[in-house]
């Protein structure tokens, strides 16, 4: 279930970027708007996004 967080057109613009150049070089992020919703908390709360690294060495 995805929240929803009310936006300026420049909130939703700094969110659309975040989501862009964090996904660049990322084969898969599950589930995605879940991922979206998370960077909209921050940008409208303030508070730093916590990223968790987890990689597959076997491949």
């Amino acid at each position: 279930m995805s929240e929803q967080w009310s936006l300026t057109p420049e909130q939703t613009e700094l969110v659309d970027r975040q989501v862009e150049d964090l996904m660049r070089g990322i084969v898969e992020i599950v589930p995605k708007e879940a991922f979206r919703d998370k960077i909209a908390k921050s940008v409208v709360t303030g508070k730093p996004l916590n990223i968790k690294l987890g990689m597959d060495f076997s491949t």
